[in-house]
């Protein structure tokens, strides 16, 4: 029977994969753990056996225009005086507006003259009435004049 020679090396212990090895489970490992965080910060909100939920109503689109010699129509019809700062009759239909339809939008058109300070009169009415929901409307005339320019 014929044996090999002996060697009198001594086998080392390679240290090079080891540190591969390592470095590939930590990114593994980290990879796998943020996935699990994203996961648990999700807000998910599970459906209930209450019912439907009914949709807020919005009663009709409030356009409020605001001419250049100060005058404030709503829906096309004139409310309160050219000179009157606190819009009373204004303030009053927008409050029964809001208590009667929460999310009620309107909107603010003003002409290419108008005032500064009379559209926030009308800021100032829609705040008073708890309107939450104000956007602007820029008129196509306007619009067209600063195309010009």
């Amino acid at each position: 029977m014929k044996f090999l020679p002996k060697n009198d090396e001594e086998i080392g212990f390679e240290l090079a994969p080891m540190i591969d090895i390592v470095f590939q489970l930590l990114i593994f490992f980290m990879c796998a753990s943020s996935f699990f965080v994203a996961e648990s910060l999700l807000n998910v909100n599970l459906p209930t056996s209450v019912g439907v939920q009914k949709k807020p109503a919005i009663a009709v689109d409030v356009l409020i225009n605001v001419l250049s010699d100060g005058t404030v129509l709503m829906n096309e019809k004139k409310y309160d005086s050219s000179k009157s700062r606190d819009l009373p009759e204004l303030k009053g239909i927008l409050l029964s507006l809001s208590e009667s339809f929460e999310d009620q939008p309107v909107i603010i058109s003003g002409d290419w003259n108008t005032r500064h300070e009379r559209i926030v009169d009308v800021l100032n009415v829609c705040a008073a009435a708890n309107i939450k929901s104000v956007s602007f409307l820029i008129p196509e005339k306007t619009i067209s004049r600063m195309r010009s320019k």
